[in-house]
Order: structure tokens, then sequence, then C-alpha cells
């Protein structure tokens, strides 16, 4: 018995100096011979970590065919490895076998990530296959503060300022969706042409006046490879808000990815954005918005973290006299994590820090020791999500959020909880 157990250490150990050789030998760049020392070991071939460092270094040397052949290895031994998978759709995109990157890229749209974060991560990925996807979300929740923050990205993070005024709180029910059509033009080698429909729609059960919808049409061209992408859309959106048309307006948005590796990947973007206020009483808020910032994403199992930094420039287009926040410079900076705590659940956690100047007219009657006004504004969101029946997602997530600023009407906190299912086809 003894023996036994002596033996099967000794055969572990020495199935460990394997992978830890051909490791050595990929970290220090030495490819070609990583790849022979892998065919070498014999011994550790049912261990998927050696073909994944064998489909690596054979992709390093450029040897799509060798490095394609050790990835679908690697999905034999571990069918949940999303590294190989993505670097597998590359590969069958790259030699043009459609199908199979096709086929590749359904079985990642089955792993358990929030709608939102799976959009990103097609994205971030070039996983551009389908030529049609869509999803929703119909959610239920509470606010603690609904006339502050009405959770559309075509209205600032506060449009009616409140204060310690009062603070009015309701039930709510949300609905989101997203259609994308996407048309590859394969004969001019990586152009594509990408159409999206995005709906949002709130309805707050106490407290109606603040229902919101907003509506956005976008198209655009872009160009993917294996290594990066160019997506260059513009985009009309049209919001309804207190109980009238509120506003429009026109954003051109273009974005670069750039993977650097099959777990590193940086996102660059640019954007303009022309807003236009239908009521008279909300003329003077006409503005003109530049921005353009970075993001990093990280990838490891079936998890990333990621941290996004940017600056935006809002100038008015009229010039009045005594009218609040019209021009302003924001800066933001977010990082968050997506992890899989079990099989069947997934956590998320997410913070936001924005600062914001202002070049208003206000009266230093509200401010304190400074005649401009600035904000610091946080925001952390948690968020538990299941995934079931495939495509559906069962979510409950929490949403804190305080501004911090000198002029008194314009800070605020407020928490939102909704509950929600979720659809991705």
């Amino acid at each position: 018995m003894r023996i036994a157990i002596v033996l099967s250490l000794f055969f572990c150990v020495l199935m460990y100096a394997d992978i830890q050789q051909v490791q050595s030998l990929y970290d220090s760049g030495d490819y070609k011979k990583a790849v022979e020392e892998a065919k070498k070991s014999k011994n550790e071939y049912s261990n998927p970590q050696l073909h994944f460092l064998w489909a690596k270094s054979a992709e390093a040397l450029g040897n799509s065919n060798e490095a394609m052949s050790a990835y679908e290895r690697v999905i034999l031994l571990d069918g949940d490895n999303v590294e190989a998978k993505i670097a597998l759709v590359k590969i069958y995109k790259d030699t043009n076998r459609d199908e199979l990157a096709l086929q590749m890229n359904k079985s990642l749209q089955n792993y358990q990530l929030t709608p939102n974060q799976r959009t990103s991560l097609e994205l971030l990925q070039d996983t551009n296959i389908y030529s049609l996807k869509a999803s929703a979300s119909l959610s239920l929740g509470y606010d603690t503060n609904i006339n502050v923050n009405p959770g559309s990205g075509a209205l600032d993070d506060y449009y009616i300022t409140t204060g310690s005024i009062g603070e009015l709180s309701t039930a709510l029910s949300r609905f989101i969706a997203n259609i994308s059509y996407v048309n590859e033009l394969e004969e001019k080698g990586g152009w594509y042409l990408r159409g999206d429909l995005k709906a949002y729609y709130q309805n707050n059960i106490d407290e109606s006046f603040y229902n919101i919808f907003s509506g956005t049409i976008e198209a655009g061209i872009g160009y993917s490879q294996s290594d990066y992408s160019v997506y260059m859309p513009l985009s009309y959106d049209r919001v309804h808000y207190l109980e009238q048309d509120l506003s429009q307006q026109i954003r051109f948005s273009p974005r670069v990815n750039i993977s650097f590796s099959n777990n590193i990947i940086l996102h660059l973007n640019a954007k303009y954005t022309k807003r236009i206020f239908f009521p008279e009483l909300f003329k003077s808020r006409d503005d003109t918005a530049l921005a353009g910032g970075f993001g990093i994403y990280y990838l490891f199992d079936k998890n990333f973290v990621f941290f996004n930094a940017g600056y935006e420039n809002f100038s008015a287009d009229k010039d009045t006299p005594g009218v609040k926040f019209v021009n302003k410079d924001f800066l933001t900076a977010s990082a968050g994590v997506n992890y899989n705590l079990s099989a069947w659940l997934i956590g998320r956690a997410d913070y936001r820090l924005r600062y914001g100047s202002y070049e208003d007219d206000i009266s230093t009657l509200f401010v304190v020791n400074n005649s401009k006004r600035s904000d610091t504004y946080h925001q952390i969101e948690l968020k538990l999500s299941h995934y079931f029946a495939e495509n559906f997602e069962l979510y409950i997530s929490e949403t804190y959020a305080k501004n911090n600023s000198n002029y008194v009407p314009a800070e605020y906190d407020k928490n939102v909880v909704m509950l929600g299912l979720g659809l991705n086809y």
C-alpha cells in the first residue's frame, strides 16, 4: 500500500514538472520549444492545461491549424474553458470556418453574464457573428428618491433638484429591450454594417409624473480583425419625461477595441452629442457635448474585472444670464468585477466616481465659499444573477447613489432595489 502511494506521488510530481516546464518555456517566449516539450509530455495528455499552453504557443508561432487542434482538445477535456472557446472563434473566423465560428459563439452565449455585460463582451471579443440578436428585461423595484436620476443615459444623472425639500419614493416597473442586426460584408474583408433599436420604459406606480420613455435608433459601420475592431455608429435618441416630449439628441460615438491577448482588452471611445429640448421652459438647456475615454478589461475563466475612465465637456448652445447648470465638465472613473460565485449564481459589483465642475451663474446664497458649483458623485451597484432555461436570467440588484455638492439643492442620495427577469437571444 505504501509503495502504491509513493508511486502515485512520484508520477504526480513528474506530471507537475512537465506542465511547469512547458509553462516556463511559454512565459520566456520560447514558443517553439514549448510546443516540442508539450508533444513529449505523453503522461499528461489528459491535462487540458498542457493543450492550452500548446495552443497558445502554436498560435504565437502563427501555426493556426495546430493551435486550432490544440484548443479543440482543450474543449474536449474541459468544456467550460471560456478562453479556449474565444480563441477558437477568432481562429475559425480568420480561417473562414464561419459555421464553426457560429456554433462556438452560440456556446459562449450561454455563460452566466448579465445582459449589459454580455453585450459588452460580445463587442470586446469580436464575436459579431449573429445576423440578428435580441435582449429584453422586465423588472419590479423600489426607488427611495425618484425625482433624481431617472436612469436613462439620455438624461443627466439628476434632472429635477430636490435636496432636502422632499424626497419622493415609489414602487416601479421597468422594461428594457434591444434588437441588433449585423450584416457582415464578407467580400470586403472584415467590414460590417450594424443597426440597433433600443427602448427603455419606466413606470413609477406612486409618482407617474416621473415616468420615462426613451427610444434609440443606431446605425454604423465597423471593421473587425482577430486582434482589434473599430465601430463608428450614429444614433438618434428621443425622450418622453415629465409628461411631455422632453428632448432629442444626435450622437456620433466611434470606439476601438484592441486585444492584447485572450485575457486583456483595451477599449477606446469618443463621443459627440447634440441635444435639443422641446419645451420652451427648457430651451436654455440645449447643449453640445464632447467626450473621450478608455477602458481595460481582464478576463479570467468565466469572470472579468474592468476599469474605465473618461472626460466629458458640455457647452450650452445659448448664453442665457441667470440660468443654472448649462456649461459643465465631468471626470469619471469606474471599476467592477463579474464573478461566478457558484455553478448557478453570478455576483457583480461596480463602483463609479464622478467629479463635475460647472460654469454656472448661481447665487452665492446657495454656495459654500465658492461662486462656482462642483459635485462629487458616488454610485455602488451590487447584483446577483441566475441563468436558467439556456437564455433566461433571474436577477436582483441594489444601487446606491450619493451626490455631494457645494450647491445645497443639488445634494441628494437614493437607493434603488430591483428584481427582474431577462431574456437573451
